[in-house]
């Protein structure tokens, strides 16, 4: 992986439908099940990408810009979630770590615009308020770091697994691990028949 240059392979890809004018739509998604991680009452949040972003065949360069939505949704107990009424337009998602309170986080940047993959920013905005000895990265980065796992710290940066952070941006693990290819969920607002899935991971022991 490269890192302002890195490729993003995108989960989901599909085109907004147009009308005369914005129409409101539900974003329908399920939390997979992987190993024992929970999947029922699980908070995710929708970040918005900022307009100007282009994307081609689904892919696209980091740093990538987004506006943190107000609305969470909790998932029941098969994983399922739902957004209803949300504007046009493609978004990412990002699910609670379970490493500090995500509904205070989301409260705090509601409206505010988050950069995916730009660590100068994480380090200076999204951990400013972190403790000056907190680790930046959670134990199961570490762990991964004992185990050999190459590139983790950008992997951990690029999702947002850090410190103690209260987010997760949605992801397909086992691409990670397998392929070593950064694949990231989307979900469309106006795509029908759409429903976002990912699984899960849970940072707090």
């Amino acid at each position: 992986m490269r890192k302002a240059t890195m490729l993003l392979v995108f989960g989901v890809i599909g085109l907004v439908l147009s009308g005369c004018g914005p129409r409101q739509s539900p974003i329908v998604g399920e939390i997979q099940e992987y190993g024992d991680y929970p999947i029922a009452g699980r908070k995710v949040a929708l970040c918005q990408l900022l307009g100007s972003q282009e994307f081609e065949e689904g892919l696209t360069r980091t740093p990538v810009e987004c506006t943190l939505l107000e609305t969470v949704a909790v998932s029941d107990e098969k994983g399922h979630f739902e957004f209803r009424d949300v504007s046009p337009g493609i978004y990412l998602l990002f699910y609670d770590s379970g490493l500090s309170d995500f509904d205070v986080a989301v409260e705090e940047w509601a409206g505010k615009a988050l950069r995916i993959g730009d660590t100068e920013w994480l380090l200076g905005s999204f951990l400013a308020n972190d403790k000056p000895k907190m680790p930046l990265f959670s134990e199961l980065a570490h762990y991964m770091v004992m185990q050999g796992m190459e590139k983790t710290q950008q992997y951990m940066a690029l999702h947002l697994m850090v410190g103690q952070s209260p987010f997760i941006l949605a992801h397909d693990v086992d691409r990670v691990i397998k392929e070593d290819e950064i694949s990231i969920i989307l979900a469309i607002a106006g795509e029908e028949n759409q429903v976002v899935r990912f699984p899960a991971l849970y940072l707090k022991r």
